[in-house]
């Protein structure tokens, strides 16, 4: 009886032993498996495996720079990025834009270059905060003879509340700077009311994912 005893107490220190080894395993980052580098995560075993890093939420990235970012004026960073691509990419493909308009429904009339080189190089936008002044009951207002195509609160509001994809807000965007810049241009309303029709429609065209027709941007 007293050496049955003795063995079980043996075997109960040895297992005891065994499993403070263990357990002095476990709680080491840089030890062995279980808990060392092993490629392995043990979570359940170990509080800090270093094989159970996770990936944290992917990190906040600002939007997109235009390549013109100076030329805004007040505008929020998502408007500059989302303004800015429309512009940039009508620089970009501005030879189809330009044929596209002087080819729209047969109308006879000759762009020019001063609406080219407001896509281009010299165009600014100024988003307005109120919409009292040359903003009552506008979309967007632009001088004669100036650069800049100001965009009221009132379209800006409906162009934000657009769904994605983005191109949709942009496809907007993109209709109104082509009909502002085109006042700084010395062209009237009536051309331009058919001028941002197409821009809209040129756009779309080239952009299959707008899901949007022109008149929910405010602009009908």
């Amino acid at each position: 009886m007293r050496r049955w005893i003795r063995v079980c107490f043996m075997a109960s220190m040895f297992v005891m032993a065994r499993q403070s080894i263990v357990m002095a395993g476990l709680v080491g980052q840089d030890g062995e498996p279980p808990c060392g580098d092993d490629g392995i995560c043990n979570a359940g075993v170990c509080f800090d495996d270093p094989d159970c890093d996770l990936p944290g939420p992917d990190p906040v990235r600002p939007p997109p720079s235009p390549d013109r970012p100076e030329d805004f004026d007040d505008c929020s960073a998502l408007e500059v990025s989302e303004i800015g691509y429309a512009i940039d990419w009508g620089a970009d493909n501005w030879t189809a834009f330009e044929a596209y308009l002087e080819d729209y429904h047969d109308w006879s009339v000759n762009i020019g270059n001063c609406l080219e080189s407001r896509f281009k190089t010299d165009g600014k936008v100024e988003c307005e905060a109120s919409s009292s002044g040359s903003c009552n009951g506008n979309n967007g207002w632009a001088s004669a003879l100036s650069q800049t195509a100001h965009m009221c609160p009132g379209f800006l509001n409906t162009v934000a509340d657009l769904p994605d994809p983005v191109e949709n807000r942009q496809a907007c965007y993109f209709a109104l700077a082509t009909h502002e810049w085109g006042h700084t241009c010395e062209r009237g309303h009536v051309t331009l009311e058919i001028m941002d029709d197409a821009a809209f429609e040129f756009f779309k065209l080239r952009h299959p994912e707008v899901s949007i027709e022109y008149w929910q941007c405010g602009m009908a």
